[in-house]
């Protein structure tokens, strides 16, 4: 299997890979570029089926296996006040709509000691 993280940060991806199961596993990790707007050139060389992922707006990771999105994580650093999850939506919509599970982070879970535990279990089921 090859596994593959798309990514807005690096470091969140790097986090990700050393506290889950892919650790274990051959990873690459790519660039995200959130749209053809901000940099067109890299934005149309990425492949179709991560495109459709970032029609409306880009998430904070894509996780795939052999070319395929099995899974987009998007995480909240603000406090909830309401409004955040109105601004994320797109993203999440726009995994979802492409047959993509989408993991929304709020900040109740903002302490990286509990990505681990999450996205442990996440990956187990791969």
């Amino acid at each position: 299997m090859n596994y593959r993280i798309w990514y807005s940060t690096e470091s969140f991806a790097d986090y990700i890979i050393a506290n889950t199961n892919l650790r274990d596993k051959n990873v690459i990790k790519k660039k995200m570029y959130e749209s053809d707007a901000n940099n067109s050139r890299n934005f149309h060389a990425m492949p179709d089926h991560i495109k459709q992922i970032l029609y409306l707006d880009a998430p904070d990771l894509i996780v795939e296996i052999d070319a395929e999105p099995i899974f987009s994580i998007e995480v909240s650093t603000e406090a909830g006040t309401g409004h955040n999850a109105f601004q994320r939506f797109a993203r999440l919509a726009a995994s979802v709509e492409n047959n993509v599970p989408a993991f929304y982070i709020y900040p109740v879970f903002m302490e990286y000691q509990h990505y681990c535990t999450i996205f442990h279990q996440i990956i187990e089921l791969i």
